[in-house]
């Protein structure tokens, strides 16, 4: 971490008058957001009902509402 003690030098810029803290809280956020350790089962599943969905005698127009829906759903994860 080369950069740490750069954070913690006074500004010089009357904005941030005081040291910069490191940037501990937001990377944790950003980790326990887009961490799919959670939603790894959820993912799985979506996934297995693409790969194994099959249109069959179902209309086009049906079978691509419901392959679109589960890539929206898969998506949001």
């Amino acid at each position: 971490m080369a950069y740490f003690p750069l954070l913690c030098i006074q500004s010089k810029n009357p904005i941030l008058p005081g040291p910069i803290p490191p940037p501990v809280k937001q990377i944790e956020n950003l980790i326990e957001t887009y961490s799919m350790k959670k939603y790894s089962v959820a993912c799985y599943d979506i996934e297995s009902k693409i790969f194994n969905s099959r249109q069959g005698t179902l209309p086009i127009t049906k079978y691509y509402r419901t392959l679109n829906g589960l890539w929206i759903e898969l998506d949001q994860y």
